[in-house]
């Protein structure tokens, strides 16, 4: 859905540095500036969206990615913790999958990850409901794994929404592993 509302790419600006590229776009109308930035990482083939702040331009130097605001101010690209003192508020959202069995229902039970520092938000939706659970992690750079465990009703899609809590900082590595039961004795 990002895509297909961007409102311009007239002035689109683009920069490299250390295998990803950096494209500015514009999303909203009332912005005068680009107001997102697609990050392609070209060896992992995957992107992100960055959005919540203005970009008049974009630059880098020595694999150091530069933005000027809508205020002239340079910003140096991933350091800091905010946007000129606004909480960075971000998210990851898995696919939207059946697991390849469209017709039978599932049930998520129990979700596994190992992650470390701040707090994390997660959303399991399945069908056209959402659950939403908080999770601290640990406040050091150890990596442990946490499980948590939940209660969805039964419905044919599920995915996941991971998001900070009011700005905070977490990480995850290795990924997620979801259990889930499909019921074969239940059809759509």
């Amino acid at each position: 859905t990002f895509i297909t509302s961007l409102n311009s790419v007239a002035q689109s600006k683009g920069v490299h540095a250390d295998n990803v590229l950096y494209f500015s776009c514009k999303v909203s109308s009332a912005s005068t500036y680009d107001d997102a930035l697609i990050v392609y990482d070209i060896a992992r083939q995957a992107y992100t969206i960055r959005d919540g702040f203005q970009i008049a331009d974009i630059t880098q130097f020595d694999g150091t990615i530069y933005i000027i605001n809508d205020a002239r101010y340079v910003y140096e690209f991933n350091s800091g913790t905010d946007y000129d003192g606004t909480a960075i508020n971000a998210y990851w959202e898995t696919q939207h999958t059946d697991m390849q069995a469209k017709a039978f229902l599932k049930q998520v039970n129990d979700i596994l990850f190992r992650g470390g520092s701040g707090n994390m938000s997660v959303e399991v939706h399945f069908g056209a409901d959402k659950l939403a659970y908080e999770q601290n992690m640990l406040e050091s750079k150890r990596y442990t794994v946490t499980r948590l465990t939940v209660e969805t009703d039964q419905a044919s899609m599920f995915w996941l929404k991971l998001m900070n809590v009011r700005g905070s900082y977490f990480e995850i590595k290795g990924g997620l592993s979801i259990f889930f039961q499909a019921n074969a004795g239940k059809l759509l």
